[in-house]
């Protein structure tokens, strides 16, 4: 019966040695170039969108501005379109005003206004 214990006094530190060296098996957490992420198939990196160096045609807008639906959000329907006013004159550009805008749609911006078109105003009167 001395047997068996002693293969196992043997076996349970040899396994968790293994098991320890296992999961330390260095390369501090960088995959080699060979590795795979899981998901079976290498995806080729995308190439970087294209950006546009010429800005956006200058526009000139104009109607009733009214507040969007987040607080300090103004949006401007005109031309079937709805802008979401970003800067100008705040006594002139508020909700219930008519005013006439200019400015362009603002490119590669995030807002968190949840209406239209990012359009940065330039200028701005009522009208």
């Amino acid at each position: 019966m001395g047997a068996p214990r002693t293969v196992t006094a043997l076996l349970v530190p040899l396994l968790a040695g293994a098991l320890v060296g296992g999961c330390s098996s260095g390369g501090g957490g960088t995959p080699s170039p060979g590795a795979s992420s899981g998901g079976g198939s290498s995806v080729p990196p995308s190439a970087s969108p294209a950006v546009s160096s010429t800005p956006a045609p200058e526009l000139t807008l104009s109607g009733q501005v009214e507040a969007g639906v987040e607080p300090n959000c103004l949006v401007l329907h005109s031309g079937g379109q709805t802008y979401n006013l970003m800067g100008g004159d705040r006594n002139v550009v508020k909700p219930g005003n008519n005013v006439v805008v200019r400015g362009h749609v603002a490119q590669n911006v995030m807002s968190y206004c949840m209406q239209g078109q990012p359009f940065q105003v330039t200028e701005a009167s009522a009208g």
